[in-house]
């Protein structure tokens, strides 16, 4: 794995985390009086970080290190992986918590899901892609 790719990588979670951190400190921010929901929703960022990068991202490089060729010439199913597998965080959510599990887990996963594949997609898959012919 070239240094390149790990930046790509860590930038793609990076970004997966505050994407799907973000809904959810809209609603806090905005359901309680004001903005006085903001700094509960700012002490939650570091926990959608953290969950981003070490659960998220292993699973995005070991998918693209086993299935990578595959990916790159069918963004078909790159779609349907991501897809698949954040409606299975949204289900597992839901199991554990019911209603509140899926509003304040599965819907940010599925969010972060969606995140790594469309990134995934345009930042690292395609233009390796590219680069192989």
């Amino acid at each position: 794995m070239s240094f390149t790719l790990l930046l790509k990588s860590l930038a793609i979670a990076f970004s997966a985390g505050v994407l799907a951190w973000l809904p959810l400190a809209i609603t806090w921010a905005f359901e309680m009086d004001g903005l006085s929901g903001l700094p509960a929703a700012l002490a939650a960022l570091p926990f959608a970080l953290m969950g981003s990068i070490c659960v998220g991202l292993p699973v995005a490089v070991l998918t693209f290190l086993f299935a990578g060729r595959h990916l790159a010439s069918s963004p078909t199913t790159l779609a349907m992986v991501a897809t698949l597998a954040g409606i299975m965080m949204v289900l597992t959510s839901y199991a554990i918590a019911e209603e509140a599990g899926v509003v304040t887990l599965g819907i940010p996963a599925f969010i972060a899901a969606l995140t790594y594949g469309v990134l995934g997609w345009f930042w690292i898959i395609k233009p390796m892609h590219r680069a192989e012919g």
